[in-house]
């Protein structure tokens, strides 16, 4: 009877912490994005201040995409590192994208 030598693989790889900066800033684009859309549906809208308070959230979590963008293009780019959060926060920050034109191309 053989007994299969199973190797552990070790490695000097780390996880980017762009990746993670951009995953934690397409989770929070979210989140303001929905904080927004929650804003919009069940708040009176005639008042002044929930239509600002609408607009400021969603400005703000369009800009908050972008620099996950940013961060997620920079992390993609490093070499001799995992890539697991720079996909995860490029592909929840592509779809913060996609929502966030929907919504601003919608309001004109």
């Amino acid at each position: 009877m053989r007994i299969k030598n199973r190797n552990l693989k070790l490695t000097s790889k780390i996880h980017s912490i762009y990746g993670g900066i951009s995953l934690t800033l397409g989770i929070l684009s979210l989140v303001l994005f929905f904080k927004a859309v929650k804003s919009s549906a069940f708040g009176d809208r005639d008042l002044l201040t929930i239509r600002y308070q609408i607009g400021i959230y969603e400005i703000i979590a369009f800009m908050l995409c972008l620099i996950g963008l940013l961060y997620a293009w920079i992390a993609e780019k490093q070499e001799d590192d995992f890539k697991l959060f720079a996909h995860f926060g490029l592909a929840v920050n592509l779809i913060a994208l996609v929502l966030h034109i929907m919504v601003i191309s919608s309001a004109f």
